[in-house]
């Protein structure tokens, strides 16, 4: 989570470089959960920075 910008960045496929692919969520996107190559559910990015 970087929290200043409010974002979630998920980082994926390790290599010996870093990681083969990023992906940043904002605002109102969704972020999938995925386990063994199934989407099992979703995160609100809104709901995961919730002051409530």
């Amino acid at each position: 989570m970087n929290i200043p910008a409010r974002t979630v960045e998920v980082y994926s496929h390790p290599c010996a470089d870093g990681y083969m692919e990023q992906a940043i969520y904002r605002g109102g996107a969704h972020i999938p959960v995925v386990l063994d190559g199934v989407e099992k559910a979703a995160l609100s990015v809104q709901e995961l920075f919730s002051e409530d």
